[in-house]
């Protein structure tokens, strides 16, 4: 394991982010292998490879610590994702396109703002310098929309809710 390579990596956060990552890729392949027609499994093997990817920033070497950078916000956009695209991993509308299209950008778009602006740190490809304000304010933007984004989802899945639900009881029975 890359990320246990060095003495003051927690290895708390390291197994944490296993922890997430397992179980998603294999709760991916199987919902894969019983649904191959579904795009939910591969969405969420995607998300668990994401979130495994971010566990690369923990190394000291700087390619590895930018593609963790990079990934670090991205598995939130991919869970979110999973849930609109629910059960047959398909966006319905128009609004839910939107909303996952403004989770990747703020996810990987103010993502990469953030590590330019030294968010993570002067030692990775991506900085461009040290501004932990303007950083800060980046990441307070990227932050609040993903959570707005995340609030949003819930109040407008709910007049659809029962629709997908009537169609996942469909699904347990098969």
């Amino acid at each position: 394991m890359i990320a246990t390579t060095t003495d003051d990596v927690d290895l708390v956060q390291v197994v944490l982010l296993d922890w997430i990552t397992i179980p998603f890729v294999l709760a991916g392949l199987v919902a894969w292998w019983r649904r191959p027609e579904s795009r939910v499994g591969p969405l969420m093997i995607a998300g668990g490879f994401a979130s495994g990817l971010s566990a690369l920033q923990l190394t000291h070497v700087e390619a590895l610590i930018t593609v963790g950078a990079v990934f670090d916000i991205l598995p939130a956009a991919f869970f979110l994702h999973v849930c609109l695209a629910f059960p047959d991993g398909r966006l319905r509308s128009r609004l839910e396109q939107v909303l996952v299209v403004v989770l990747y950008s703020a996810a990987i778009g103010l993502q990469v703002a953030k590590i330019a602006l030294g968010s993570f740190g002067t030692n990775n490809l991506i900085a461009l310098g040290s501004w932990p304000s303007a950083a800060a304010d980046v990441q307070h933007v990227q932050l609040l929309t993903i959570s707005a984004t995340c609030m949003a989802v819930p109040s407008f899945s709910s007049t659809v809710a029962g629709t997908r639900a009537a169609f996942a009881g469909t699904l347990s029975s098969c």
